[in-house]
């Protein structure tokens, strides 16, 4: 055990650097004291404890402290514990999908672990994924996260991709993607968010046109928009467009005529073209 404790206290303290517990005897893993000094120096130990261990209360709070990861290895009765889940989601928000589901629909928990990771909200209870205020605070978590990628793209600093990606609206409840401010909330950092609306507000032109008009790309809100008034949207946006511009500059831009035209042929269905929708049938 002597040697033992030595080996786990040398253990560099990182979460993927394994621990001396990894080659131990079943007796010391199931040896309260070194498996409480390796998770002190190495959180992932915990996975190489003893069931019995596995199911300590203070050697998994331990654990979590460090990182909360760690809960993946906990014993289910305590991945139901609510103050070792807490500990654990303002570490790593996505381990809210270990935790139990009466944990899942305490909001002060799920609040902690969306503060930490917006998409911890698809893990929340059904419940909560109707709440209102937590969905629009994972909504600004994620705007607040496209902003820094792109100002990281923008100054060269990154890689970090700023295409359209996926929003967080697609975790929320049917009651909330048919609500008009929480889609915006939405738009307005992804454009592809629209295309977790209700089906009737996609269907409402006037208020396509109001999401293209606070998103930063309007045309993918037209693709998202639903084909029976896609047709009329690009034409209102177009007129729009061209009336904006004739009235400063006394010019029309090209592309304008192109955008419009593409999408009233209907080119553009649910994000792509028809042309590559029947090339792929022709592969098929």
């Amino acid at each position: 055990p002597d040697v033992m404790m030595a080996a786990v206290s040398a253990t560099k303290l990182d979460w993927f650097f394994p621990s001396a517990l990894l080659h131990a005897s079943p007796a010391c893993r199931d040896n309260f004291d070194i498996v409480l000094g390796a998770v002190r120096h190495s959180p992932k130990a915990l996975e190489y404890a003893s069931e019995r261990l596995r199911g300590s209360r203070e050697i998994v709070l331990e654990a979590v402290k460090s990182s909360g990861s760690s809960l993946i290895s906990a014993s289910k009765e305590l991945r139901e514990d609510r103050e070792i889940v807490l500990e654990a989601v303002q570490r790593a928000g996505y381990i809210l999908s270990e935790a139990s589901e009466s944990v899942r629909n305490d909001k002060e928990v799920v609040t902690r672990a969306v503060t930490k990771d917006f998409w911890a909200l698809e893990y929340a209870s059904k419940a909560l994924q109707d709440d209102r205020d937590l969905v629009v605070m994972a909504l600004r978590r994620q705007a607040a996260e496209c902003a820094k990628k792109a100002k990281a793209h923008k100054n060269n600093q990154s890689r970090a991709s700023v295409g359209p990606g996926k929003s967080v609206l697609r975790c929320a409840g049917p009651e909330l993607r048919a609500n008009p401010e929480v889609v915006l909330e939405s738009v307005r950092s992804l454009a592809v968010g629209l295309c977790y609306a209700s089906p009737e507000l996609r269907a409402n032109k006037d208020f396509v046109l109001m999401a293209a008009r606070i998103s930063p790309s309007p045309i993918e809100c037209y693709r998202q928009a639903d084909p029976t008034v896609r047709a009329a949207v690009c034409r209102e946006a177009f007129d729009r467009a061209v009336a904006s511009r004739i009235a400063c500059t006394g010019e029309t831009a090209p592309i304008l005529n192109v955008v419009f035209h593409r999408c009233e042929s209907g080119c553009f269905v649910n994000g792509s073209s028809n042309s590559n929708s029947n090339n792929n049938n022709n592969n098929n």
